[in-house]
């Protein structure tokens, strides 16, 4: 999960970009990428679906 301050989510591009390389490059499975835009003062992602995104995806793992 990664979190920026701004609303448009192509700022992710090059953190997106850099994860890829590592996990590609340590042969990581990669389940999902979760970008959660908006997120700019302490609490702020109480206010996205971040958390519920993230636990789907945990709960659907195995």
């Amino acid at each position: 999960m990664v979190c920026a301050e701004e609303d448009d989510v192509n700022v992710f591009e090059g953190i997106v970009k850099i994860y890829k390389l590592i996990s590609d490059s340590q042969g990581w499975e990669n389940r999902e990428i979760l970008m959660i835009p908006s997120v700019n003062k302490i609490g702020d992602i109480n206010t996205t679906n971040g958390f519920e995104l993230a636990k789907n995806i945990g709960l659907n793992i195995l």
